[in-house]
C-alpha cells in the first residue's frame, strides 16, 4: 500500500513538472508570434487612421 502511494506521488510530481515545462515553452512561442502579428496590424492600421484624421480636419 505504501509503495502504491509513493508511485502515485512520484507520477503526480512528474506530470506536474512535464505540464509546467510544456506550458512555459509552448506559451513563449505563441506569445512571440502573436506579438509579431499585432505589430504588423499596428503598422498597417496607424497610417490609415492618420489619413482619416487628417481628412476630417481638412473638412
Amino acid at each position: 500500500m505504501k509503495l502504491a502511494k509513493r508511485i502515485l506521488i512520484v507520477l503526480g510530481v512528474l506530470v506536474a513538472i512535464i505540464g509546467t515545462a510544456f506550458i512555459i515553452f509552448h506559451d513563449d512561442a505563441d506569445v512571440e508570434q502573436i506579438e509579431k502579428e499585432q505589430q504588423a496590424d499596428i503598422d498597417e492600421t496607424v497610417p490609415e487612421k492618420f489619413d482619416e484624421l487628417n481628412s476630417s480636419f481638412e473638412e
